[in-house]
């Protein structure tokens, strides 16, 4: 009977226009995933930075974003890493727990409904988010009871722009895409929606070899409504084409959240777009196993001879042949930065080695990059060598 009571008062604060917040929160109110009767968590992938640089903390009041003063109160204030918590789950684990005008921060007070945001990002692959949503319970313990929600969050990838069609008209660059559904993301009481929380998404764009994470550095394009599902739709980037000589053009998504009250801090994966269909954005990767895979023989003069398949993309790339000590699977050299056949023989190193080929895209014009290492054992990509011959950028094998 309690329960039902509850979803009827969260449904009475929805239909309501937003009241206006104090600055300050007395008497104090807390909010949590920590419960009276259970504990809920949020869920980082193992791929994930969590580092207190990379991981963002926001919440606020809906509607009333900046009387709430959301941006002042830093998450360590009220979002806690948990190394002993039982959970099952092989990446990092958080948890919510904050006590609005008792914590070291302008804490602001918000009245009827709370979002909370969790962003963080993964190397080489984008922000990943998780937003929360509940109202208040007057009298309450905790008063924004984040366990109500009976899941653990797990954040998910800001989805990148799928391009379905890049065309150039004169100096313009036009782009039809689609979304998936950023919904997965979003974790809220049985009543709510995903669509009343995240309304947008938005289409941003960037020129560089290394797109960065950080919204900030990205250039906004267009807002895309956000209905539910998959999103399509197409943008035009003015004064694209040709496109630099130096750079790589890139495209990304940002989150907006309530109604345009804020968009992500991090955008998606960049995905790398061109005036010219016949220059490659990117290069691939080698097969690792089955015909095309690396072999190495030995000679009798003591000399190593590598062989290697054709890789993926683009359809004649040249080639990068890098050594490592075993034991070491960072700090690989290169043998040679430039070679055009599949084949390389070299005098027999005196230590225990091992070698990587990487393909790279010797592009109709600069810059050249270079592509993938191959995958570690649990899927993730390795990271590029310290004395990488090029910047790298990854483009998927058909």
């Amino acid at each position: 009977m309690s329960r039902g009571i509850l979803h009827l008062a969260a449904a009475a604060v929805a239909l309501a226009v937003p009241t206006p917040a104090p600055a300050n929160c007395f008497p104090p109110k807390s909010f949590s995933q920590i419960g009276m009767q259970v504990s809920r968590y949020v869920l980082l992938p193992s791929t994930a930075q969590a580092t207190p640089g990379s991981v963002i903390g926001r919440y606020w009041q809906p509607g009333v974003r900046v009387s709430t003063n959301e941006g002042t109160c830093d998450e360590p204030n009220w979002l806690t890493r948990c190394y002993d918590c039982y959970v099952p789950h092989h990446g990092p684990v958080y948890y919510v727990d904050g006590l609005l005008g008792q914590m070291s921060c302008f804490s602001g007070c918000p009245v009827g409904e709370m979002i909370v945001l969790i962003q963080d990002r993964v190397p080489n692959g984008g922000g990943i988010f998780a937003a929360g949503r509940v109202d208040e319970i007057p009298g309450g313990v905790p008063r924004f009871d984040f366990s109500r929600i009976e899941k653990d969050w797990e954040l998910v990838p800001i989805p990148p722009p799928h391009i379905t069609l890049s065309q150039a008209q004169g100096s313009t660059l036009h782009l039809s895409m689609t979304f998936d559904d950023p919904g997965a993301g979003y974790f809220g009481l049985d009543d709510g929606f995903p669509t009343e929380t995240i309304t947008a998404i938005h289409l941003l764009t960037f020129e560089g070899l290394t797109p960065p994470v950080n919204r900030a550095s990205w250039t906004p394009v267009k807002r895309f409504t956000y209905l539910g599902g998959t999103t399509t739709g197409s943008a035009d980037i003015l004064s694209a084409c040709p496109g630099s000589d130096e750079a790589i053009r890139f495209v990304a998504a940002a989150l907006e959240l309530d109604g345009g009250e804020f968009l992500t801090d991090y955008v998606s994966a960049g995905v790398a777009v061109s005036c010219t269909a016949q220059t490659p954005a990117g290069a691939g990767r080698l097969p690792e196993t089955g015909t095309g895979a690396m072999t190495v023989r030995r000679s009798p003069a003591g000399e190593l001879t590598l062989d290697w398949g054709a890789a993926c993309e683009p359809p004649s790339p040249t080639y990068e042949v890098y050594e490592g000590i075993l034991g070491d699977w960072i700090d690989m050299v290169p043998i040679t930065c430039f070679l055009t056949s599949p084949t390389l023989t070299f005098p027999e190193p005196a230590h225990d080695a091992y070698y990587l080929v990487v393909p790279y895209a010797n592009r109709v014009r600069p810059p050249q990059v270079e592509g993938s290492y191959g995958l570690r054992s649990d899927g993730t990509e390795r990271a590029p060598s310290p004395s990488a011959c090029r910047p790298q950028w990854i483009v998927p094998c058909p």
